[in-house]
C-alpha cells in the first residue's frame, strides 16, 4: 500500500499545479494526469489505476476544507481570491446569498445543482438566504440570452416568485444542527425607490466602460438584430442592489451563482467594497451540460421540471436513469450529497457490470428522493420495477398509480371509438396496424391485466376492464401500455 500512497500523492501534487496554486483538483483533472503519466496497468501491490486515483481523492480530502471539496465535486468555475475566502469559510460561518429569478411557475432541473450546493453549506452550519427575483424578474437577465425576453406582467411574476419560494422551502427545509434558512424577496427593498433614488444612490458607482465590458453586455451588443436595451442593460446593477441590501441587512458575505452570473456577482462585491469598503465573496459553478452538448434537464418534451404536477417523479426518474455513463457520473458528484467513497463503489459496479446501470440507478433515487422525499421515491421504485421488472401487479401499485406526484404516462382514449380490441391496439399505438394487431393477438402477445385476450374482433368490455380510472395493456412480457378512457 505504501507504493499505492505514494502515487497518490504524486497525481495529487501534479493535478492541484495544473489547476489552481492554491485549489485542489478536482475529479477530471485527476484523470488528466493519470493518462498523461499512462498509468494503466496494475501496479506491483497489485492495486489497479482506479484505487490509485480514489485513494488520491480521499487523500485529498482527508486534508482539504469544505471549498477544496467543492472543487473536486466539479462544483467551482469562477471565485473571488481563494485563500481569503477558504479562510473565511473555515473561520466561523458565513451568510451566503442565492437567488433565482421566478421566469416559470416552477424551478428545473437545471436549477438543482445550485439547491444542492446551498444545502451543503447548509450542512455546515452557513446561514442560508434563498431569495426570489420578484424584481428582477420583471426586467430579465441578458446572461446567456441572444435575444430580449418577453416581459412578463407585475401579477404573473409575482405569482410566481411566491411558488419558487414555497419550492424552495421544502427542498431547503429548517432543521436541527444545520444552518439556518431566511427567504426573501428582493421586491421587498426595490418596489418603493424611485428612479432618481436609484440613479443616484446604486448608479453613481458604476462607470459605462465597467458595464460595457461585461461579456453578457458585449455578447449581445454585438448581435446587430436583437441588441440589449436599456432595461436589460441595468440587470446588473439590481442585482448588484440585492447584494448590497442583503450585506446591510444579514452581514451577507458570499453570493453563489451559475457561471453565467460572474458578471453580475462582481457589480456586488464592487459596490458593496465602495459604499462600506468592505471584501465580499463570490463562487459560481459550472452550467451543467450533457455530453451531447444540450442543456441539462431539458428532453424532446421540454424542460424536466421539479414540480411534480408538471414532471412527475415517475418521469424525473426515467429521464436519470437513461442517462449515458459519460453524464451520470459527474452528475453523482454535482447532484448528490452521496460521500466519494460511495460514488466510487457504484463507478467500479459500472465499469465491471455496465448492463447494471449502477451510475445512473444510483443518481436517480438520489435526485428524486431530494426532490421528491423517501416514500415517494419507494413508491417510483416500484412501479419501475413493475414495469420493466418481474414483479407482478398489486393493488398497491394501482393505489400508486393515482398518486399526484407518481403518475406514469398513459393513454387517454374515448371508448365509443373503439369497435374492438383490433381497434384498440392501433389506437393506443400498441401495435402499427390492424394487421400486427391481429397477429398479436393471435399469437397470444398480447394480456389485458392477468387475462390472455384471444379474439381480435372480441369487443372490449370497459366497466369489467377499468382498475382505479386504468386499462393495463402488455405486450410481450415487459411491453406495458395504461389507457385511461375517457368520455368526450
Amino acid at each position: 500500500m505504501k507504493l499505492v500512497a505514494w502515487c497518490a500523492e504524486v497525481v495529487y501534487f501534479a493535478c492541484t499545479l495544473t489547476v489552481h496554486r492554491a485549489a485542489p483538483a478536482d475529479g477530471a483533472t485527476v484523470f488528466k494526469v493519470v493518462n498523461k503519466l499512462r498509468l494503466t496497468k496494475p501496479n506491483s501491490d497489485g492495486c489497479s489505476i482506479m484505487d490509485i486515483i480514489v485513494y488520491s481523492s480521499f487523500f485529498t480530502m482527508k486534508n482539504s476544507t469544505f471549498l477544496a471539496e467543492l472543487q473536486q465535486r466539479g462544483l467551482v468555475k469562477d471565485h473571488t481570491d481563494w485563500e481569503s475566502l477558504e479562510l473565511r469559510l473555515e473561520k466561523q460561518p458565513i451568510t451566503f446569498y442565492c437567488g433565482f429569478d421566478p421566469t416559470a411557475d416552477s424551478l428545473h432541473l437545471g436549477h438543482l445543482q445550485m439547491i444542492v450546493l446551498m444545502r451543503r453549506f447548509q450542512l455546515r452550519n452557513h446561514h442560508v438566504l434563498a431569495l426570489a427575483g420578484g424584481s428582477t424578474g420583471l426586467i430579465g437577465d441578458p446572461s446567456g440570452k441572444s435575444q430580449e425576453r418577453i416581459l412578463q406582467s407585475a401579477e404573473s411574476v409575482r405569482e410566481r416568485a411566491l411558488l419558487i419560494q414555497n419550492q424552495l422551502k421544502t427542498l431547503l427545509p429548517i432543521g436541527d444542527n444545520i444552518g439556518k434558512i431566511t427567504f426573501v424577496n428582493n421586491l421587498d427593498w426595490t418596489e418603493n425607490i424611485s428612479a432618481i433614488q436609484f440613479l443616484r444612490d446604486i448608479g453613481k458607482h458604476f462607470s459605462m466602460n465597467y458595464m460595457l465590458s461585461k461579456d453578457s453586455v458585449q455578447k449581445r451588443l454585438g448581435n446587430t438584430e436583437s441588441g440589449l436595451s436599456y432595461t436589460e442593460f441595468s440587470y446588473m446593477l439590481l442585482q448588484a442592489l440585492d447584494y448590497l441590501n442583503l450585506f446591510e441587512k444579514y452581514h451577507c458575505e458570499l453570493q453563489l451563482g451559475g457561471s453565467d452570473q460572474w458578471g453580475n456577482i462582481v457589480s456586488g462585491i464592487t459596490l458593496i467594497g465602495k459604499k462600506h469598503h468592505h471584501i465580499c465573496h463570490g463562487l459560481t459553478s459550472p452550467l451543467v451540460m450533457r455530453s451531447d452538448g444540450q442543456k441539462f434537464g431539458k428532453s424532446d418534451g421540454g424542460a424536466i421540471w421539479l414540480d411534480a404536477k408538471q414532471t412527475s417523479a415517475y418521469e424525473l426518474y426515467q429521464y436519470l436513469v437513461n442517462l449515458p455513463d459519460k453524464d451520470a457520473l459527474p452528475l453523482l458528484y454535482r447532484l448528490t450529497l452521496l460521500p466519494l467513497d460511495q460514488i466510487y463503489q457504484h463507478h467500479k459496479i459500472a465499469e465491471h457490470q455496465p448492463e447494471s446501470r449502477s451510475l445512473q440507478k444510483c443518481l436517480a433515487y438520489e435526485v428524486v428522493q431530494f426532490v421528491h422525499g423517501d416514500l415517494v421515491t419507494q413508491q417510483v421504485l416500484k412501479i419501475t420495477e413493475w414495469l420493466f421488472g418481474n414483479s407482478e401487479f398489486d393493488n398497491q401499485i394501482l393505489s400508486f398509480l393515482s398518486q399526484p406526484a407518481v403518475p406514469i404516462p398513459s393513454i387517454a382514449i374515448n371508448p365509443q371509438i373503439v369497435k374492438d380490441w383490433e381497434d384498440l391496439l392501433v389506437i393506443s399505438q400498441i401495435a402499427p396496424s390492424k394487421t400486427q394487431a391481429r397477429q398479436l393477438i393471435t399469437n397470444g402477445s398480447i394480456l389485458c391485466w392477468e387475462t390472455k385476450i384471444n379474439n381480435p374482433k372480441e369487443s372490449v368490455d370497459w366497466p369489467s376492464l377499468v382498475r382505479g380510472n386504468f386499462v393495463l395493456v402488455t405486450k410481450g412480457k415487459k411491453y406495458k401500455t395504461l389507457i385511461k378512457p375517457i368520455s368526450r
